[in-house]
């Protein structure tokens, strides 16, 4: 029956003529590596995605996973030329430009490589975190107020019971995720909301004598870092960056997005980040008013021992930036200049939607540019057939249309039965309207 539904697939696939590839490595229940293969293509007016298959991974790096890819191609008489995308996550073994699977496959087809729109906020944010021991230690910190919350019920209740007294909106602990920075978002929201209940929950404990020595050590340790400025100011600045992220990776999770609008909003977040950089001070203002003290921590700075190096004798010590200095230049510019070069390169990477987003300004579109970059699939005519068929759409396109237009110049071209007179056309509307969704990693797979 598997073999029978696969075939079946493939036999859509092959009509379809054009498809893109979303290839990933995931351990099954016996922590063997299984390497998933996922075609999208077009069938009727709707891209599809169907998953084809499991394959043992033979090894990690690009070659062996490219490999293995080509055999189960090359065994399905699928054919590798026809491919025109391949997307999946960011990992250096697939994304690598010089010995990834990516560049592998592209030195048999020069074909368009799509990262993966569900992992890239959580790349940005993950190579954020790692530019400063700062954002490294808050984040601990965010984890260690779970954890110690819900060690217990008893220790659970406490916070929880002064959140509803003080009548706020109830955002308890939440733990962290490696992959998910949306449930960052939450941790960092339920520190933000209940920062002041949080700390007297810990205080209570610290104090309270029927509790453990390690509890009450733990609790105590807790309370003090909340009491740092640096925590209060990193709360605030991580919940209105994570907020942002959320909301933004909830446009990008959508089955629905097309390429263009994942470019839109990953730009407009870009944007947002900028204008943080100008924002230290409302951050201050609003970690001294969580912390309720204006004093940064003091780092104290170990002095040259002379008599153990007598090079350094004479030498002037090094120059030390009070804390009030340092913390914005140590910790906070950088998470931000980090933040936009990341999603700066996430953007690059999806220049081709210039190309594959040319439908919506078809009265602008450079046919000869087109056609020279599908070379094998084009023809110079098509600048004649898009004149044609502009004028054509004028007359038919629907003020209430609501689809993207690549679809619909596309299902305009089914509905009709316009293949033949606008052959070269097809091609392409088939392959804008595949590759719109193409950034949108497959679900089997995620």
């Amino acid at each position: 029956m598997g073999e029978h539904v696969q075939q079946e697939i493939i036999s859509r696939i092959k009509k379809s003529k054009y498809y893109s590839f979303s290839p990933d490595s995931i351990p099954d229940e016996g922590h063997i590596d299984q390497l998933t293969i996922v075609i999208r293509y077009m069938e009727d007016t709707m891209p599809k995605e169907r998953f084809l298959t499991f394959m043992d991974n033979r090894g990690h790096n690009g070659s062996d996973m490219a490999k293995a890819l080509f055999q189960f191609l090359e065994g399905h008489n699928i054919d590798l030329k026809d491919c025109r995308g391949q997307s999946y996550d960011n990992a250096a073994n697939r994304s690598g430009k010089y010995k990834g699977m990516q560049a592998l496959i592209k030195d048999k087809n020069p074909l368009e490589f799509v990262p993966c729109f569900r992992h890239s906020l959580n790349l940005v944010g993950k190579a954020a975190v790692n530019t400063c021991s700062a954002a490294v230690h808050y984040f601990d910190f965010v984890q260690q107020i779970y954890l110690f919350f819900t060690a217990s019920t008893a220790r659970y209740a406490t916070p929880k019971e002064k959140l509803t007294r003080a009548d706020k909106q109830l955002y308890v602990p939440k733990r962290l995720n490696e992959t998910r920075w949306s449930c960052r978002a939450d941790a960092t929201k339920a520190i933000v909301h209940g920062y002041r209940e949080m700390r007297e929950a810990l205080y209570n404990i610290t104090t309270d004598k029927e509790n453990k020595a390690v509890a009450r050590n733990e609790a105590c340790n807790l309370y003090e870092k909340m009491g740092k400025l640096e925590i209060a100011i990193y709360a605030t600045f991580w919940n209105d960056i994570l907020e942002r992220f959320n909301a933004t990776n909830h446009i990008l999770l959508d089955p629905k997005v097309v390429l263009s609008t994942a470019v839109k909003a990953l730009k407009s977040l870009k944007t947002f980040i900028e204008t943080k950089r100008e924002k230290y001070e409302e951050y201050e203002a609003a970690g001294i008013r969580l912390s309720g003290t204006e004093e940064y921590t003091e780092v104290r700075h170990c002095v040259r021992n002379v008599r153990l190096n007598p090079l350094d004798y004479g030498k002037a010590e090094d120059a030390q930036m009070r804390p009030k200095v340092k913390f914005p230049a140590n910790s906070f510019l950088p998470v931000i200049d980090q933040i936009v070069q990341s999603l700066s390169d996430r953007i690059a990477a999806y220049d081709l939607c210039e190309r594959s987003g040319f439908l919506n300004r078809l009265e602008d579109m450079d046919a000869a540019s087109l056609v020279s970059f599908y070379k094998g699939d084009l023809e110079l005519s098509l600048k004649d057939e898009l004149v044609h068929f502009v004028e054509l759409v004028k007359l038919d396109r629907k003020d209430n249309e609501k689809i993207p237009k690549e679809l619909y110049f596309y299902k305009m071209l089914l509905d009709y039965g316009l293949q033949a007179t606008f052959h070269r056309l097809s091609i392409v509307t088939v392959e804008s309207s595949r590759r719109s969704h193409d950034g949108c990693f497959s679900t089997f797979i995620s």
